[in-house]
């Protein structure tokens, strides 16, 4: 999660995509998904979609 963190306030946006790459995949090859179970990575992926579209709306 922090990373999830770290990867915001550097970019300021986050591409679920970006979540089977580094730096995601350093701690498992898979990403998120070795890391978290289904429910999870849903979880996480509509969150991140809430703060990208809290980020367009900021812009």
């Amino acid at each position: 999660m922090d990373t999830v963190i770290r990867y915001f306030v550097t970019n300021g946006y986050l591409d679920s995509a970006d979540l089977m790459e580094p730096p995601f995949t350093e701690l498992d090859d898979s990403g998120v998904i070795g890391l978290f179970d289904e429910n999870n990575v849903i979880k996480l992926i509509g969150l991140i979609k809430q703060v990208n579209q809290n980020a367009d709306i900021g812009a």
